[in-house]
């Protein structure tokens, strides 16, 4: 039988080493607790009533796999956590000044609405961060710590990052007034010599960069994907100076 805890309140707790996986929380409020080495994995969250959680620790939870609605941790402290397999982007779930330090999270979506003031340590891959594109005429703003966050191969989709704390490692770009250098950029572009096919790549790029205030590069991720010669070519035309980085 599963673990059911319902339409209660869980205060000052401290729960480690259990095994909760499959329990259902439903209609609960948790504040003041901490949960260490716990199996959460194919629990549900939230199912017909809001559930919370509130200044609460997760300290090496397997979160693998689980399914939730209607939750909202509030200044949350996730620590070695494992997100694996489990979908961060539902519409009524919600992370607000939360640290996640060095969890296992890649392959994720973030809604940027329902994920705001929150801080990421360790490396994290194959993420997007999206806005609300049906808020036409305005980005949302992600306001959000990646300071010691490695990040690779992410997107910032329908969205406002001139207020992140970008990575504090030399492999990242972070440029801002973005709009403007992009229009001297096309300046520069059509003066080149690139090849028709880099031409029309670099057109692609810069358009779809076009309407970003802001926008964070991982050095590393645009040579692999573009190749050196491409990238040096990219940043120049942004009047970025990479001499230091594309060693």
């Amino acid at each position: 039988m599963k673990n059911l805890f319902i339409s209660n309140e869980l205060r000052d707790i401290s729960v480690c080493g259990e095994n909760l996986g499959g329990a259902i929380f439903d209609g609960l409020s948790v504040g003041n607790a901490k949960f260490i080495q716990c199996d959460f994995s194919n629990a549900r969250i939230g199912l017909r009533k809001n559930v919370s959680f509130k200044n609460t620790v997760f300290q090496k939870v397997d979160f693998r796999s689980v399914g939730q609605v209607n939750a909202v941790y509030d200044n949350c402290k996730f620590i070695g956590c494992d997100f694996r397999g489990t979908r961060l982007d539902d519409l009524s779930t919600k992370y607000f000044s939360c640290l996640f330090d060095k969890c296992k999270i890649t392959d994720q979506k973030f809604l940027v609405n329902n994920f705001q003031k929150n801080t990421i340590i360790g490396k994290i891959s194959e993420v997007q961060f999206i806005g609300d594109n049906q808020r036409l005429g305005k980005l949302d703003e992600l306001n959000l710590n990646l300071s010691a966050c490695k990040i690779s191969f992410f997107k910032f989709i329908n969205c406002d990052i001139s207020n992140i704390v970008p990575p504090d490692f030399s492999n990242y770009i972070f440029i801002k007034n973005l709009k403007i250098k992009i229009q001297k950029a096309n300046e520069k572009l059509e003066l080149d010599d690139l090849s028709a096919v880099n031409k029309k790549t670099m057109e692609r790029k810069l358009r779809h960069l076009g309407g970003l205030d802001a926008y964070l590069f991982n050095v590393e991720d645009e040579i692999y994907i573009n190749g050196l010669e491409f990238t040096e070519k990219f940043f120049f035309y942004l009047g970025v100076d990479t001499a230091c980085l594309l060693k």
